[in-house]
């Protein structure tokens, strides 16, 4: 891998309404039922397609991180800790950085939400980076504030339609080091 820097905490909803101020990126979508559980200025957006979350990183003169980038980031003697294993009804992503970091000082790479990579879920094989298309289902790593504790692990990926915004899956950007 090519040296990079990855962003320490997830991308969060005030982060994200910076660019959509700027004119840059398209306005947030708010949870249906529970609004008020998911738009709190520190917690990380959700309800950001691939494209949404390709935009901002572009406006922050970065890009998604590719799985390999992701996993590499999240290794570590200390994984950090881990927003997991909440119910659907009632749950939701706690504000970034509230809980430990990992060995690398990045937090939330472990539960909260899970994370788009610019990688497409059916050509990525372990350790390469493969060119993307728009259309196809893109791999999304960390697991998220829903999920069993099973999917908490580096190594899982987990295809997601990138057209579509969901209540579990965020991001955050890398830049690449000249």
């Amino acid at each position: 891998l090519n040296a990079f820097s990855i962003d320490k905490y997830e991308v969060t909803n005030v982060d994200y309404r910076e660019c959509f101020l700027a004119g840059v990126c398209e306005p947030e979508v708010l949870h249906d039922d529970r609004p008020e559980d998911f738009n709190k200025p520190h917690q990380p957006v959700v309800f950001v397609n691939w494209k949404d979350a390709e935009t901002y990183c572009s406006w922050r003169d970065g890009k998604l991180p590719s799985e390999a980038q992701w996993e590499a980031a999240a290794q570590g003697q200390k994984l950090g800790g881990a927003h997991y294993q909440q119910l659907y009804a009632t749950g939701s992503p706690k504000e970034v950085g509230k809980l430990d970091a990992n060995s690398n000082g990045l937090y939330d790479m472990m539960g909260n939400v899970y994370e788009w990579s610019r990688d497409d879920f059916s050509s990525v094989k372990a350790g390469e980076e493969m060119p993307s298309s728009k259309d196809e289902d893109k791999v999304v790593k960390g697991g998220s504030w829903n999920s069993p504790s099973h999917y908490l692990r580096i190594s899982d990926r987990v295809k997601k339609d990138p057209v579509l915004r969901y209540s579990d899956v965020g991001f955050r950007c890398i830049q690449v080091e000249q």
